[in-house]
């Protein structure tokens, strides 16, 4: 009967533990991975502009979190996380060049829009 028992135990913490990694994985899918949705080099060709959508939105009504980053080498030298409010769709965005620097305007159905001028100088 004790042979029975753990076995049942082990089976039941077997199956507990791959449901707990399957949610694990799932939740990291929706609610953290981060989504390359813009990449372009800056015009002196040592930095790059990324904007990445991270996670989901929520469904029906979330917010969209993107990610601008501004990537000189292998190290990032700029970020910043700014929430789009767009009905749990993902937010829209443009980029235009001045001479040496992007301006990044992010908009969603439910908020004014956002505008980031972004200046960066060489290290």
């Amino acid at each position: 009967m004790r042979k029975v028992f753990r076995f049942l135990l082990i089976v039941t913490a077997s199956l507990l533990a791959v449901v707990l990694c399957l949610l694990a994985v799932y939740d990291w899918r929706s609610n953290r991975k981060p989504t390359e949705a813009f990449r372009q080099d800056f015009p002196d060709g040592v930095r790059t502009l990324v904007i990445s959508h991270i996670g989901e939105p929520v469904f029906p009504y979330g917010e969209d979190r993107m990610k601008i980053s501004i990537i000189e080498g292998r190290k990032a030298v700029y970020d910043t996380l700014v929430l789009v409010r767009n009905d749990g769709a993902r937010g829209r965005f443009t980029v235009e060049w001045l001479d040496d620097r992007p301006i990044v305007t992010l908009s969603g159905d439910e908020m004014e829009d956002i505008t980031l001028k972004i200046v960066c100088t060489l290290q």
